[in-house]
């Protein structure tokens, strides 16, 4: 559901991110629990700024190295 590997959901339960219940030696993850989860990450997705800006970069290498100014 989520594509991340089992190392990250057990980081995630750790961090009590996702909510589970263990059932004899299983350990079942609550659906709503994911959903939650999920419905989180978009909200942080969305209201974080983009670090990244489009176009070309104003100083070339050499300059951002120097610290000098154009």
């Amino acid at each position: 559901m989520l594509g991340i590997g089992k190392t990250k959901i057990y980081e995630l339960i750790g961090a009590r991110e996702i909510e589970i219940i263990k059932l004899g030696r299983a350990t079942l993850v609550i659906s709503a629990s994911l959903e939650a989860f999920i419905e989180r990450q978009r909200g942080a997705v969305v209201a974080a700024p983009t670090l990244r800006k489009r176009g070309r970069p104003t100083k070339t290498f050499r300059e951002l190295a120097s610290g000098r100014e154009p």
